[in-house]
């Protein structure tokens, strides 16, 4: 009896098995431009709220930049204006967290209390509403959204 249960339940085992190693071992697709449009916007609304934030008291955290460093090649469905400026707002940001992170290396409050934090306000604020802009005229274009993804991927 117990052979028998053992007998039907190691091909179930085997298909549970091979679902779970085709989940956690598939690769990760390229997001799609609207996926990645809205990841730059939540960046830098995050980066505009931080550099509001440094103005009225010290924080000491980083800008984030991990969608525009990992898509930043990858943008050619935003227009090229866009494309420059978001360019400059990153590069200014990576150079805002250099500076953090020297700060942080030698303990120094006073260093981030010296950064111009006012030459990131019009570049975030208008990236900001360039790319909110772009978001709302392109949501109903089908070929931006992801693509569905079936079972088996």
């Amino acid at each position: 009896m117990d052979s028998e249960l053992g007998r039907n339940l190691l091909p179930l085992i085997i298909l549970v098995l091979f679902i779970v190693a085709n989940i956690f071992l598939r690769r990760r697709k390229a997001k799609a431009p609207l996926e990645i449009a809205v990841g730059l916007l939540s960046e830098v609304k995050y980066n505009q709220k931080l550099v509001e934030a440094i103005d009225h008291r010290w924080r000491g955290k980083k800008m984030k930049t991990g969608t525009w460093e990992k898509y930043k090649g990858g943008l050619d469905f935003l227009p090229q204006p866009l494309r420059d400026m978001l360019a400059g707002v990153f590069s200014a940001a990576g150079d805002f967290n250099q500076q953090i992170a020297s700060a942080r290396k030698y303990k120094s409050s006073s260093y981030i209390m010296g950064i111009d934090t006012g030459r990131l306000k019009e570049p975030l604020a208008e990236s900001r509403r360039q790319l909110e802009e772009w978001v709302r005229q392109n949501m109903g274009r089908r070929e931006l959204w992801p693509k569905r993804r079936g079972l088996f991927g």
